[in-house]
């Protein structure tokens, strides 16, 4: 049951999550809306009720169909929730009358609509919304009850069963989607809830450990450098190994405070025109110069861009960078000997792939869900690959899902990774 209810929310919302419940809901309504005003429409056909009442079921469908394409394909945003609901309100209210007033189906269409957008509208909207529709209904039983002659009644008792009782069961499957929704939603959650507290939890225990071991190699060999006896070549080592376990803590408190930022939604996007090549160009030459200083792995590093000319694409070019490095930085950290490769390509129309390849150990298919999980870390026998607090990919997604872009893995174990983050040209105006 869970499984097909998945299958359906990715059908209607189009990959089955959004950054919001209230996006969700909006898409869910809107296609409902469709749905049932188009089977209404037949129905109406079928039942040869007014050309009016056809014609406005037919206009509703439309509507409900615009608002699905605005929601699911173009920008989300509240001036988009209110055209829905003023446009609901609107037709529904000409419904009423050529529908057969209190007798016909159109307070079933009301409560079934009002579910759905108290789950889409925010705090003061809901007392709007709710304050609107009560006043509606009251004018229009009103109308009824004052001027009965502009209601359009049905011609026989089974045209008034037939469509009320269509109506209801399109109206008891939309609630019953509502609640399965909010149920699933909210036991999904809590079981996230749970999971987070655990590696949280996990996570301070850890921290003690991440942060006193460089700080340990840092002192340590700060002593070393002291001994009368110690050679010119050792300290250069020393000095290396100094440096190194500082850039480890320098990462584990920027980790730290971008995740932190990112969770509490302070994270600032500020977008400006920038050479995407030369920034590939300085993250290769900081990064080849560490793999040549370290000498502890067999690495190749190399850089792959579309004919090596400038490129002017208009991001935030200090978290494009941050983007690309973490992926860097991590392909480097789970490979020992082979090559890695990174770089960009542009298609024909204009959108921008970012991509790192490597040989490393690779990452188990049941893992690969929850590397973007903040404070989680893959499962590896080698404990070197266990460093850090889990939060560098976690860091990257956020980042990327920032800047409207989509990320994609492809990775088998002892075979290597391959990493593909898309931006189109729309994300990158």
């Amino acid at each position: 049951m869970e499984k097909m209810f998945i299958k359906l929310t990715r059908f209607i919302t189009g990959d089955g999550h959004y950054p919001n419940l209230e996006h969700h809901f909006f898409n869910t309504m809107s296609f409902i809306g469709f749905l049932a005003f188009f089977l209404a429409t037949i129905t109406n056909i079928w039942l040869g009720l007014e050309l009016k009442l056809i014609a406005l079921t037919l206009i509703s469908a439309f509507f409900f169909l615009i608002m699905y394409y605005f929601g699911r394909f173009q920008k989300f945003s509240l001036p988009l929730i209110w055209i829905l609901i003023s446009g609901s309100l609107i037709l529904f209210s000409f419904m009423f009358f050529v529908n057969a007033g209190t007798s016909g189906p159109v307070f079933f269409i009301y409560i079934v609509a009002s579910a759905f957008y108290m789950f889409i509208l925010k705090d003061y909207g809901r007392y709007i919304f709710i304050s609107a529709v009560i006043i509606n209904c009251i004018i229009l039983v009103l109308t009824e009850l004052n001027y009965p002659n502009l209601i359009i009644y049905y011609d026989s008792k089974i045209q008034n069963i037939l469509d009320k009782g269509s109506t209801f069961i399109m109206a008891f499957g939309a609630l019953f989607y509502i609640i399965y929704y909010a149920k699933f939603h909210y036991e999904r959650e809590k079981q996230n809830a749970l999971k987070i507290e655990k590696l949280k939890s996990t996570f301070l225990t850890n921290m003690s450990h991440e942060i006193r071991t460089p700080m340990n190699a840092i002192l340590g060999y700060s002593q070393l450098l002291d001994e009368p006896d110690t050679s010119d070549e050792e300290k250069k080592e020393y000095i290396l190994n100094i440096n190194k376990n500082g850039k480890l803590l320098i990462n584990l408190m920027d980790n730290i405070l971008d995740y932190t930022g990112i969770v509490s939604g302070e994270l600032e996007i500020n977008k400006n025109e920038f050479d995407i090549t030369e920034t590939f160009r300085d993250i290769y030459n900081t990064h080849i110069n560490e793999i040549e200083n370290t000498h502890t792995k067999n690495i190749k590093l190399n850089l792959i861009t579309p004919n090596n000319k400038p490129k002017i694409i208009n991001s935030d070019k200090v978290r494009m960078q941050q983007i690309i490095e973490n992926l860097v930085d991590n392909a480097i950290k789970f490979t020992e000997e082979g090559s890695i490769d990174f770089g960009y390509d542009i298609d024909n129309f204009n959108n921008l792939t970012i991509f790192v390849t490597d040989t490393g150990v690779g990452i188990m298919e049941c893992e690969q869900q929850y590397i973007f999980d903040g404070f989680r870390k893959a499962n590896f026998v080698n404990d070197q690959y266990r460093q850090g607090i889990g939060l560098g990919l976690a860091i990257t997604g956020k980042l990327i899902e920032a800047l409207n872009g989509e990320i994609s893995i492809q990775s088998k174990q002892n075979e290597g990774t391959n990493i593909k983050v898309y931006f189109s040209k729309k994300s990158l105006n």
